[in-house]
């Protein structure tokens, strides 16, 4: 076994960790942190350790190395447990173990009792999964003071996970650095992986081939931009060997990867190879500087993956892998100039997720206040509130926020909420295992390379879907767990096929589509859908839609099961929605409603537009200013001057407001009683509401903004606070005589910006120097002006001149 840089800290970092309940440890990647450390407790006598990973990869061939290196047998001493695979039994003291895979057993009170002790591995990855594990954990730990928890990451702003952490001794371990070189590329990045892109790559091979002794790591965002740069390397260097690291190839593969080789290689692989995974022996390291950051379009709920630059955090990381055992090169392909738009930090998922999943799992877990809750970031309340919302809408929490046994049931299965609720309504209908085969297909199948040549009848899609798939060994493990689940059969449904559109129509409206042509369609919430090669029901009315990606503004669909019209009326008889939309007419000042039959955003039948009662408007009122919260807000004049003015101060001073999101939220509440109508809304004092949600600080501060400035020649003007150069107030010369000065705001912080016009009311100057301009400029000025205006007042010093001021 080799010698590791945390190998003689580890009698140490065990000794404090015993004394202690919590530990952070730091240490720098390839250090050994993630497979000596927990052999090590488990040797001190800890009885049961769980490691948490971000990805599968590192779950298992972590515990394949430590099997390995300890001469134990993998699933007895050392497991894991990723989605679909577990691997390890009763005995089991050491296991690896996905968060999301964690989040689903956190429920069980008798999981967290066999615990000693939970390690949070490459903490740094913020993910929103791992921050919830971490609240329960801490919260168990403060309830049952058994549990003890250690996170460790490569590097880590840790004051505020020690102020989180109860009892918390940190560990930090920095192995001397070896002589690094960092290349930079001579253009400017761009956010785009085309030919250019590639020959960079070729072209960073070749150099970097010839200035290094070992392997070259090589990061690319993913895994079709890793096989496209193999090609293209492999055309101009054939000779080399090329292997990509990736989660989705063989378990053989990856540990023949990442084994020592005695032929130089060249491996490709994405940001899993940043710190979860540690390379023999790189001593030249090319980094794209990109990544692909996963989310979910909110209209029909597939994934989308967008092409972003790293952190310089990450580029860090990647950049020390060159030089973990010696000097080192690292050729970045961006110019240096571009790490200005890089952020300094990963940016902890919290903020951007979709939450549904985490907050079930708390209400599983017995959470009963999310506020209260031990967040180690807390998220927006918006994002809380919305995912609260979805899970009443799919009956996953009652109306008082508590978990539904129908939750409880959802939350045990291992698949994806959406996916979970598909399968349990389609096994308590009778069809578990089409069910299980048809989760399993969705799972694992890339319908854009299987049913390439695709393009089936209305009633073969599924039949096909059952005929001609040759289940690789994942799928099968997939389906063989999901028939193995014991459900309730409710009722016994006729036909599979009917089923499954109905439950698309009850609990996934968002992903009915709507056909435009043999190649284009629309969703039921109005995005636009391009149906590509794949398994699909091509010539039908109406589809629903069960694969597919999201770009930009459209979504590609590869997987959809078709019907027609007459079947979509009966369908949606059940999903039929009398919906009442309220119209904000700025120009009239007054509120209509529109009433209307839909599906989704389907349309059956629609009545004319007609005008409010007073009654139903004041009735009517909360909905209507929750559903035009901004439209309303902006068409009353003192919120336009308020927003115009805050907008301004953010910009130009350190200041931080509300985000507008929740402090519009805090206004409709208020205005939903304070008002029972758009008229009274118009005439309500809204500035002293605005007020009261605003900080002392800021609320001095907009009051030293003015919204006029009255000039010597006695004309008021307006302050424009929203151009480019604001504050700008713009007036003839002649109104400016005997102002010596430029004015200013805030305590003379911010200079007026001043558009000088002349008397045909073109601009003629902008300054911020008002005294300056007097003595240099307008005297050229003044002689242009003069021939073309003799009748003006043009006076030799201005500053001092007294205009007669006009009478109001």
């Amino acid at each position: 076994m080799i010698n590791l840089p945390i190998d003689a800290y580890l009698p140490e970092i065990v000794k404090k960790f015993k004394a202690a309940s919590n530990l952070i440890l730091k240490a720098s990647p390839g250090s050994g942190k993630t497979t000596r450390l927990p052999p090590a407790l488990m040797k001190s006598g800890f009885q049961k350790i769980v490691v948490l990973v971000p990805k599968r990869i590192a779950a298992i061939s972590a515990a394949d190395r430590i099997a390995t290196e300890n001469q134990w047998q993998l699933a007895a001493e050392v497991g894991y447990h990723v989605r679909f695979e577990p691997k390890f039994s009763a005995e089991t003291q050491l296991i690896f173990m996905t968060e999301g895979v964690f989040i689903k057993k956190a429920q069980d009170e008798k999981f967290w009792h066999g615990i000693d002790v939970l390690i949070f591995d490459e903490f740094h990855e913020r993910s929103a999964l791992g921050d919830m594990a971490l609240g329960l954990a801490v919260e168990k730990q403060i309830l049952e003071e058994k549990i003890k928890i250690i996170v460790m990451s490569a590097t880590l702003q840790s004051k505020n996970l020690e102020t989180y952490l109860p009892n918390c001794v940190l560990v930090e371990i920095a192995a001397a650095p070896h002589a690094l070189q960092l290349n930079y590329w001579a253009k400017p990045q761009r956010l785009v992986c085309d030919h250019d892109f590639y020959n960079s790559v070729v072209q960073t091979v070749e150099l970097a081939w010839n200035k290094g002794e070992k392997d070259i790591l090589v990061f690319l965002p993913g895994f079709s931009e890793m096989r496209k740069a193999q090609n293209s390397i492999q055309k101009k260097f054939p000779q080399i060997p090329i292997h990509i690291l990736h989660g989705s190839i063989k378990i053989s593969e990856q540990r023949d990867i990442l084994k020592p080789h005695s032929e130089r290689r060249i491996v490709l692989a994405t940001d899993i190879a940043e710190s979860s995974l540690t390379l023999p022996s790189v001593d030249t390291v090319i980094d794209s500087g990109l990544k692909k950051s996963a989310s979910i379009e909110t209209k029909i709920g597939f994934s989308q993956l967008t092409l972003q630059r790293i952190s310089k955090f990450s580029a860090t990381q990647r950049a020390g892998r060159a030089a973990r055992t010696g000097p080192g090169n690292c050729f970045r392909l961006w110019h240096e100039s571009d790490e200005r738009s890089m952020s300094d930090q990963i940016k902890p998922e919290i903020f951007k997720a979709d939450l549904t999943e985490e907050i079930l799992t708390l209400k599983a877990c017995g959470v009963d206040s999310l506020a209260n809750f031990m967040w180690l970031d807390k998220p927006m309340y918006i994002a809380i509130s919305d995912a609260v919302a979805k899970l009443k809408l799919w009956k996953l929490l009652n109306d008082s926020e508590e978990i539904t046994d129908f939750g409880k049931h959802i939350h045990r299965l291992p698949l994806a909420l959406d996916k979970a609720i598909l399968f349990y309504h389609l096994a308590v209908a009778g069809f578990q295992n089409e069910a299980s085969h048809l989760l399993a297909c969705l799972e694992t199948i890339d319908f854009t390379k299987v049913f390439a040549d695709a393009g089936v009848p209305l009633a073969s899609d599924l039949e096909q879907l059952k005929a001609d798939v040759n289940f690789a060994p994942q799928a099968a493990k997939i389906k063989a767990q999901l028939q193995a689940l014991r459900l309730p059969v409710i009722e016994l449904a006729g036909d599979f096929r009917k089923t499954l559109i109905a439950i698309f129509f009850a609990h996934f409206p968002e992903k009915v589509s709507q056909s435009k042509s043999d190649l284009e369609g629309i969703s039921s919430l109005g995005r636009g859908i391009t149906f590509l090669p794949g398994l699909q029901a091509r010539h039908c009315d109406y589809q629903i839609l069960l694969a597919g990606y999201n770009s930009s503004d459209r979504t590609d669909v590869y997987f959809a099961v078709g019907f027609s019209k007459l079947e979509f009326l009966q369908y949606s008889s059940v999903s039929v929605q009398l919906q009442t939309e309220y119209i904000v007419d700025l120009e009239k000042r007054q509120l209509f409603k529109v009433q209307s039959k839909k599906v989704g955003r389907f349309l059956i039948s629609e009545s004319s537009r007609a005008g409010l009662t007073a009654v139903e408007e004041a009735a009517a009122w909360p909905a209507i200013l929750q559903q035009h919260a901004v439209t309303i807000l902006l068409s009353h004049p003192q919120y336009q001057n308020f927003q115009r003015k805050k907008n301004f101060l953010t910009a130009k001073l350190v200041l931080e407001f509300l985000p507008d999101a929740e402090f519009i939220l805090l206004l409709i509440q208020d205005l939903s009683t304070a008002v029972h109508s758009y008229k009274a809304f118009l005439e309500y004092p809204l500035k002293n509401l605005l007020q009261l949600h605003i900080s002392d600080l800021n609320q001095s501060s907009l009051s030293q903004l003015p919204d006029t400035m009255v000039l010597p020649s006695g004309r008021t003007v307006e302050i424009d606070y929203v151009c480019e150069k604001a504050p700008l107030i713009s007036a003839k010369i002649q109104d400016f005589y005997g102002m010596k000065d430029t004015p200013t705001l805030l305590q003379q912080k911010i200079p007026l910006t001043l558009q000088l016009l002349a008397p045909s009311l073109r601009p003629t100057q902008i300054t911020q120097n008002l005294r300056l301009f007097w003595q240099v400029s307008y005297f050229e000025i003044r002689k242009e002006l003069r021939a073309r205006y003799p009748k003006q007042q043009w006076p030799d010093n201005p500053a001092d001149y007294k205009l007669e001021k006009k009478k109001p």
